[in-house]
């Protein structure tokens, strides 16, 4: 699966950076904003960008004094952000992180997890790689999207989306029930959850998408924090009488 995903990638890559030039509009006034009123004090912090795509995000927080480090699975979409974010991109797998434990201060996942099997393992590797009270912010299409798409919320195998009408992507659907309580299962504290509209000037701007898209949610926007372990009661109250 993962090849598949590698070669539709490369394929969408250069059409999917022009679209987002000419401001594809549910990334440039859904998702990107949403993103960024997530990411506002970031100067000096060193910053993990995962799926970073044409490096979008990547060069706004570079412009605003982060540390980034972006890294993406597709050759092609890599080649294209070392260009245009201009910052440390990798080709990389977001499940196999070639990163020391306790590296970023903030980790970002857009639009990643919808492509990936088991996403409690890859939380727990997001956790590994996070300082103390790091910040780890995701988004991924909105789990109710399941029912407009496939007719069914809790579907759970790989199935094709359709990008931009054309481009054919390996997708893997996740509940809003799995996504939580995955984070919470990896010693995450849930901060905020989005399910952004779009912002106020896609009404002037583009009025006609602004209509498809104010009434329904169209992504989900999770940031966590990471904590401490809790270490049950009874595990403790066993620790201390054996002393």
């Amino acid at each position: 699966m993962k090849r598949k995903i590698i070669k539709a990638y490369d394929n969408y890559a250069k059409y999917y950076y022009s679209k987002r030039l000419r401001k594809r509009f549910v990334n440039t006034y859904i998702e990107l904003p949403a993103m960024l009123s997530l990411l506002k004090n970031v100067k000096n912090k060193k910053i993990l960008d995962l799926g970073c795509g044409p490096g979008i995000l990547s060069k706004i927080l570079a412009k605003r004094g982060a540390k980034v480090t972006a890294i993406d699975l597709s050759p092609e979409m890599v080649a294209i952000a070392k260009k245009y974010a201009k910052v440390n991109v990798q080709l990389a797998d977001a499940e196999k992180l070639p990163f020391k434990s306790e590296t970023f201060d903030i980790v970002c996942s857009s639009l990643l997890i919808e492509h990936l099997e088991n996403i409690r393992m890859f939380f727990k590797k997001i956790n590994k790689i996070l300082k103390p009270s790091g910040i780890f912010i995701i988004s991924t299409a909105h789990p109710f999207r399941n029912i407009e798409k496939f007719n069914n919320y809790f579907l759970s195998k790989w199935q094709t989306g359709i990008w931009d009408k054309r481009y054919k992507i390996p997708i893997k659907p996740h509940t809003f029930e799995e996504i939580i309580n995955s984070l919470v299962s990896c010693n995450f504290a849930i901060q905020k959850i989005l399910e952004p509209k779009p912002i106020p000037k896609a009404a002037k701007e583009n009025p006609e998408e602004y209509e498809k898209y104010k009434n329904k949610p169209y992504f989900l926007i999770i940031e966590s924090e990471k904590v401490m372990p809790i270490i049950k009661t009874s595990v403790l109250r066993m620790r201390i009488n054996t002393n």
